[in-house]
């Protein structure tokens, strides 16, 4: 028996819980790397937490991995991060990077993204990647999003502003939530989560239940993109609360 034929609860023993604070558990992941180890994937910054993981944290678990196995480190919002694990790839050959076009450059839906890694590891790869991986119309999109680096300060800037308005918004009303390096946000409700979504829907503001994620127990994710959808967010979130109390 392999292990895709494993029952689930025979994966208990090497089940990793978040820690309190969502801090990337290195100790926990080190411990349940073994010798047949093969793909070791690790998203920074987390979704949907937004807590980014240390470079120093990455570049241990590539170290410890079997010669023959593979970092896949996911860089899905490496623009609001504000840093990359791009340039360590030149002493890690064994981490492939996913970059994605989706968030920070706004073409989702198009199917746009990349991968960085060593020559000889992106050779093997290749051999896996369709002929025509990308449309013409995300080739296009892709040319035009990339040349326009004034939208992507701008809307960087926007996500800045928004964080920090839902961050002082959270602190009014005594919500937990965790600072994040993309561009959403992890809010710790006062219970009753699919209700406070579904009341915001009702509004024309969209959360996302992260209820049943481990350790995000009545947990919504707000997005924080464009100030003015925040600002109109923030002031839903308020209203439902405040008549909620």
């Amino acid at each position: 028996m392999n292990d895709y034929d494993k029952p689930p609860e025979l994966y208990d023993g090497l089940r990793l819980h978040p820690q309190p604070d969502f801090i990337f558990p290195l100790d926990d992941v080190l411990a349940a790397i073994t010798p047949s180890t093969r793909v070791v994937f690790i998203t920074n910054p987390n979704n949907p937490t937004g807590v980014a993981v240390a470079q120093t944290a990455i570049q241990r678990v590539a170290r410890e991995v079997p010669s023959e196995a593979v970092v896949f480190v996911d860089e899905t919002y490496a623009e609001f991060a504000g840093h990359t694990f791009i340039p360590d790839l030149g002493r890690f050959p064994n981490v492939v990077v996913g970059h994605s076009f989706s968030k920070a450059f706004g073409l989702a839906g198009l199917r746009a993204g990349a991968l960085v890694g060593h020559p000889d590891l992106m050779a093997t790869l290749r051999r896996a990647v369709p002929v025509y991986s990308l449309n013409a119309a995300a080739v296009a999109a892709l040319q035009a999003a990339i040349s326009d680096r004034e939208y992507l300060r701008n809307y960087l800037s926007q996500v800045k502003k928004s964080k920090a308005l839902l961050y002082a918004a959270c602190d009014r009303l005594g919500l937990k939530y965790w600072r994040s390096a993309a561009n959403f946000v992890l809010v710790r409700t006062p219970g009753g989560t699919a209700n406070l979504v579904a009341l915001a829907a009702e509004r024309d503001i969209y959360l996302r239940d992260q209820s049943r994620e481990p350790g995000c127990s009545d947990c919504v994710r707000m997005t924080t993109g464009i100030v003015e959808h925040t600002r109109r967010g923030i002031a839903v979130l308020e209203e439902l609360l405040c008549a909620a109390r």
